[in-house]
């Protein structure tokens, strides 16, 4: 797991409160625009599986609970990296 800190959020406070998660922190900008090539947002996840293909888009707000601060929702997105393969 990555994750993918957004153009406007490049504040090294908030970089340092993402890096404490231990996951590796990647910065957009500018240049790259990861996040409109993606056509993602905050709070997105995208799993991809053991070939690089993304196998779940999820959305912030969608069908599938995201909050990793709640039981049911980190429950639920644990369930789709765990089986994808």
């Amino acid at each position: 797991m990555v994750l993918l800190n957004s153009i406007d959020a490049s504040e090294l406070a908030y970089q340092e409160k993402l890096a404490a998660s231990g996951l590796p922190v990647f910065q957009d900008t500018e240049a790259v625009k990861a996040w409109v090539s993606m056509d993602g947002s905050k709070d997105d996840f995208f799993i991809y599986d053991s070939k690089g293909k993304l196998a779940h888009y999820l959305e912030f707000g969608g069908q599938t609970d995201t909050n990793l601060g709640s039981t049911s929702g980190y429950d639920a997105v644990k369930k789709l990296i765990v089986a994808t393969q």
